[in-house]
């Protein structure tokens, strides 16, 4: 994500979405950040994944309110866990 954001595109065609520039990849990389940073933290306080994909993704939702398919959250957190 970093080498992206240092080519400093001024398109960003993602997979799905509305087309933007290169504050979309930056945005989507605090994402990911927050999801795995959140994911460690109640991972390493003993939270079951559905308590933490719970959690995290109502945070996530409200940060990114404006973000399409919020269901995908739960699924990065699953992802961090593992």
């Amino acid at each position: 994500m970093d080498r992206l954001i240092a080519l400093d595109p001024t398109v960003v065609v993602p997979g799905h979405g509305e087309v933007a520039d290169v504050s979309l990849l930056r945005d989507i990389r605090q994402y990911l950040e927050f999801v795995r940073a959140e994911a460690m933290s109640h991972k390493n306080a003993g939270a079951d994944v559905a308590a933490a994909a719970e959690a995290i993704s109502a945070q996530a939702r409200k940060r990114w309110a404006g973000w399409e398919n919020p269901e995908w959250i739960d699924f990065a957190v699953r992802v961090c866990y593992g």
